[in-house]
This record gives C-alpha cells, structure tokens and sequence, in this order.
C-alpha cells in the first residue's frame, strides 16, 4: 500500500467516527433535558460516555468501511449480499420484541409470527438500501453531504417510541450510519497530505481511547442513564457487558439476609400453611364488600395541594383509612391486577402467549385468585368487565359467581367502556336480591389514553386526564348517595385504588407501563368501612396485600403462597408489623421498597441497576448505585430468583 493510500484509508476510518459524533449530537440534547437536574460533574460525565460511545461505533462502523474500501473488488453484488445477511440476521435479534403488540393486534389477518417476520425482514433490509443509496452518493460530488442527511434523519429517534422500542431505535442509528458510512466513501479522493496524516493518527488514537474509556470506567449510575435512552444504539450491550463481567469475577456477593426473612419469603412458599382470619370480623351484618379500581390513577392527583377537583376521593383522605405510602406491583394493567388478585408477583405466574410471536397471558396460570377463595367461604362473587380479559376464562382475575363482560357486549364503540355504564350496572345488581356476603369489583378505565371522555375537549394531556379522574370522583359520589338512599350505606365497604400511576414526561417518558418509578407505582388506596375509625397510615403497603385483607375481611383464610400480608391491623388502630419485602415488576425491571426507604431496581433487559432513597429524593432524580450499601441490590436479585416461576428457565418472558 502506498503512503497516499494508507493517508486515504486512515481518512476513511476517521470519516465515520466524525459522523457517529454527528449521530450523537441528538443524544446529548435529550440527555441533557431528561437529567437536567444532575450535578454539573455528573452532567459532564455522562455527555463524555456519550460521545465515548459514539466514537465506539464510529470505530466499529469504520472498520467495515476500511474493509469496503480495501477489498471492493470483490464486488457490489457480493457486499450488498453479505450486508443484507448481516442486516437480516441483526434484525432477526433486536427487533422481533418492538413488533409484538402491533402482531397481536393483527392476528385475525395473519398469524403473529408471519407478521413479526415480515416486518423484521422488511426493516432490516433498510441498511443495505442505506448502504447502496449511500455508496451511489459517494460517486458524486455530493458526497460529504451524506452525514449531514444521516443526522437530520435521527433527529427525531429519542422523541417518537419511548419505552419498549430500542430495536427499532437501533435500526433507526445503524441506517443513518450505514448511509453516512458509504456515503463518505467519497473521501478517498480527497488529496491528504502528510502533515494532516499526522494530526489525523493523532485524532484517531484519541478517539480509540476515548471510545474505550466510556465502557470500563464509567460509574454504573452514568451506564444506567445511557441504556434508558433508546437513541443510543450502544447505551445497552454496553451495560450488558459490564454487567455481565461483574457477574463472572463474583463482585456482588451474597444477600445479608436475616434468618427470619429467609424462612419467611426469601423461600418458596408453597409449603407454608393457610393463614387464618383475625376475630372479631369488622364488617357488618351481610357486607357488601366493593373493589374498585381506577386506571391510572396517580397518587399525587389526590393529595391536598393538587388542583384536582375530587371532592370524593379527597375526602376519603379523612372519611376513610387513607394508605398515603401504597403502591402497585406493576407499572401496566395486566401485571398489576394480576399480581393483586393472585397474591403472587408477575414472574412468580406462569405466562405465555395465546399466539406465536404474540403478547403473553396468564390464562394457563392455575394457581388460586383471591375470589376463587372468596367462593370456597361462602361469599357471593360479582363483577362487571370493563375489558373482557377481567372475565374468568383469561385468570388474571377469575372467580366470579355473576360476571358480565362490559366491553364486548357495549352497544356504544368507544375506546373504553365508561364509568357511567359500570356505576349503572352496579345500582341495578345491587338494587335486586343478593344471596349472602357479596364481594363486587370493577376496573374503571375513564382516565386511560386518549383522553377523550372528560368535560375538557381542549388542553395539555394532564389536565384532560384530570378531567377524565374529575368524571369519575363525581360517578362514585353519586353511587355513594345511592347507597344512602337505598339504605344500602351501613352494609357497603369500599376499596378504592389503582391499577398503576401515569407518566407526563417524568424519567423522559408518558403514559406508562415503561419503569418502575413512582409516577407509575405509588397508588392510592383507601379502605372505608362503616363504623371504623378513619386514619392515615404511612407504612408502605401494596396491592398484593389487597388479597390478604379482604380474605381476612371476610372470614377466608389466605393462602400461604401469597405474597403480600393482610392491613386488618391497620383498619384496627394497632399498628401494622409487616415483614414481607415489598416489590414491583414490569417489562423485566424488577424492584424492591424497602422499609427504611430505599428503592433497588434492576433491569434484565439492558442489565442496569439502580438505588434511590426516597426519604432525599422522592422524584427519583439521583441514583446512588455506587454509595449504597450493596446489600439492596443483592436482596434484589435474591428475592426474584428465588421466586422465578420453576417452569422458566431463567427469567419470565417480556411484556409490554
């Protein structure tokens, strides 16, 4: 090779890196806005990974232009081919788990996995077209306006498709690179002289160790931030990696668990025995018990100082047991209702997919559901489906004596069936003959996206989900004065709470389902029984604990696979003495509260971990994974493990 060919390639591998750091300027904006209230060190670290990663790939995407470059005899026709084989069998890893939900959604005109692989072949092929549209660019004297292009391009990856998408962020990246890669080819014409060789070795040494300082010497907090932007396509085999090395030299240890917690739930539970009912029963004669839950209902909308008109809801804060520290035990519907009528959490039940390629179900789970035990004791068990998957046949919430599905029978097509409807069949079962001790539930679906049912046709997304919680306090205080009415006060308890939270740009996310931050977790719940004392109670509490507290409610005994531990002694005035950990799941993240409040999340798709002390931090804004003490994150990974439904082989499937 000719000292002008070897200044020609050395410009030929730099070329990319310049636009990887091109790629990368939309990356280092969004990360500035979604960790804008980071410490100035800490801001700088991060934007330094940042651009480190980028160098990587553009290292990474250099080398196969240099390879292009030095070995182009072998010929378009062989390139293209060995690309769309490469792109192909990329696609096939990364992008399958970003088409599911639109697959499920179309399995009545084709099976899910035609549909998946369809979609995959189709997007993956994009790289090589980028690649080959690029290689003709560079034959022009336009050129050196391929980087630009790939930019303009990936502008918009990190404010379309958050959460749950990064293969098709990835792909998004790798076409922009590919087409700039290619594109640039051009540079090779260009007449390098030695002294600017010099500068260029310099600059490429540079970057090479810039590149590989972002993957071993970042802080895990720093690693953590990059992997939850799905605009940067090496952010997560990165935390990967490092976490997958930590594992091999054993850096973690063991969990400090006392032996109290290990008999107890840091076991499996199948052989612990029933759990029997407190005496004397707090409900009155023939109780008409009713759990009711509202989607996406946020903690924080009911406190005093929000700006919410909720009349009832707020005045359950005195009228009725207000648990202010409750939380769901998953950021989505499905997970958390399931988790809450089973007792068990998310990766305890046994989930798989109705369809090849399609979203996953706990329709084959056969352990007991809370009402199924309800139905062994006597109690009269009714519900009205607001989604059709509430009904028996789906078991994320069966056992159901009446049980009719709203959703499908509705005469009116909406999104969602409304409150309004649910309240209505409510009054009219009621208002009839019930057989004994009655146990009725219903998920209110009003402030689900769109938000499109509240008295606000105009306005920012919160205050229309505002206005859609605003219709719904003023259905449950009408129903609450038809009680009164029909003499039906003295014998109805209530149980009001939420599936989960919702997101409005907090973490660099909406709506939910995507993390496990409080936004989506914190719940509030209120227990209202005739003739109790109201009371605040700020222990932390869980849905799971709903199933244990209405058992015990009623007489039942709870199982004793259940997680949770019953709030009767709450709803008594004596205290609550609950030992059992407190956790949450969703999307393969998976958390624990504990009691001194300190949170530890670990994520098993990009392998993240995270600790936060929400007695400093309620917003969650500073992750201290290095100055914790370790033993959060061990108890953590030792609790789900030893919980993982046997049936798995190492960890439950992913749902969105």
């Amino acid at each position: 090779m000719t000292e002008k060919e070897k200044r020609s390639s050395l410009a030929t591998i730099l070329l990319p890196q310049i636009a990887a750091l091109l790629l990368a300027l939309p990356n280092g904006i969004a990360l500035a806005q979604r960790f804008d209230g980071l410490r100035i060190g800490q801001q700088l670290a991060l934007q330094l990974v940042n651009l480190g990663q980028a160098l990587l790939l553009g290292w990474i995407a250099g080398g196969l232009a240099w390879l292009w470059h030095r070995y182009s005899p072998l010929g378009l026709r062989w390139a293209l081919g060995l690309g769309a084989l490469g792109s192909l069998l990329l696609g096939a890893l990364v992008l399958p788990e970003s088409f599911s939900i639109f697959a499920e959604r179309h399995a009545q005109q084709l099976p899910p996995l035609v549909t998946i692989a369809a979609l995959v072949t189709l997007s993956a092929s994009l790289i090589p077209a980028a690649g080959w549209i690029g290689w003709k660019l560079s034959r022009t004297r336009l050129w050196a306006a391929a980087p630009l292009v790939a930019l303009l391009a990936v502008v918009p990856n990190n404010f379309v498709l958050d959460g749950g998408y990064w293969g098709l962020h990835f792909l998004l990246a790798i076409i922009a690179l590919a087409f700039a890669c290619t594109g640039g080819l051009g540079v090779h014409r260009l007449e390098v002289s030695a002294p600017r060789a010099s500068r260029l070795r310099v600059l490429v040494i540079g970057s090479g160790v810039l590149a590989a300082l972002s993957v071993v010497v970042p802080a895990r907090s720093t690693v953590q931030r990059l992997a939850s932007l799905e605009g940067a396509p090496l952010g997560v085999p990165i935390a990967a990696v490092r976490y997958h090395f930590r594992a091999l030299v054993g850096s973690e240890g063991a969990a400090e668990i006392t032996e109290e917690e290990r008999r107890q739930w840091f076991v499996r539970r199948e052989e612990h025995e029933p759990i029997p009912a407190t005496r004397p029963s707090m409900l009155p004669v023939q109780p008409i018990v009713i759990l009711l839950t509202i989607d996406s209902l946020r903690a924080d909308l009911v406190q005093d100082h929000s700006t919410a008109n909720l009349p009832f809801l707020r005045g359950l804060n005195q009228s009725a047991v207000y648990f202010r520290q409750a939380r769901a035990a998953g950021p989505a519907t499905v997970p958390s209702l399931t988790a809450l009528f089973s007792g068990r959490y998310y990766s305890q039940m046994w989930w798989k997919s109705l369809f090849v390629g399609g979203d996953v179900w706990p329709n084959e789970d056969q352990q007991v559901r809370f009402p199924e035990v309800l139905q062994q004791h006597g109690v009269h068990t009714i519900t009205f489906a607001s989604l059709s998957w509430l009904t028996n046949e789906m078991r994320v919430a069966p056992g159901w004596h009446e049980q009719l599905d709203l959703d499908k029978h509705r005469k009116v097509r909406s999104n969602h069936v409304k409150s309004p409807e649910i309240i209505s069949h409510i009054k009219k079962r009621l208002a009839g003959t019930l057989p004994g001790p009655t146990f009725l539930y219903a998920h209110l679906m009003d402030p689900h996206a769109p938000y499109d049912s509240g008295a606000l046709t105009k306005g920012t997304p919160k205050a229309l989900y505002t206005s859609e919680v605003e219709r719904v306090d003023g259905e449950l205080a009408e129903l609450d004065t038809w009680f009164a009415a029909h003499d039906l006060a003295s014998r109805v308890v209530w149980i009001i709470s939420a599936d989960h939270g919702q997101a409005f740009g907090e973490h660099g996310t909406t709506h939910h389902s995507k993390t496990l931050y409080d936004e989506l977790i914190r719940v509030p719940l209120w227990i209202r029984i005739p003739g109790v004392e109201p009371r605040v109670v700020d222990e932390f509490v869980s849905l799971i604990d709903l199933g244990p507290t209405i058992l015990d409610l009623m007489g039942a005994p709870t199982p004793g696979t259940f997680m949770g531990q019953s709030l009767v002694p709450a709803l008594r005035g004596l205290g609550l003495q609950l030992s059992r950990p407190l956790g949450a799941e969703g999307r393969l993240k998976q958390a624990l509260l504990f009691p001194d409040g300190i949170k530890a999340i670990r994520d098993q798709r990009t392998h993240t971990q995270e600790v936060y002390d929400l007695n400093t931090d309620p917003t969650e804004a500073d992750n201290i994974v290095e100055s914790a003490d370790p033993k959060y994150l061990r108890e953590v990974d030792t609790f789900f493990d030893v919980h993982l439904n046997p049936r798995y082989t190492k960890t439950a499937p992913y749902r969105n």
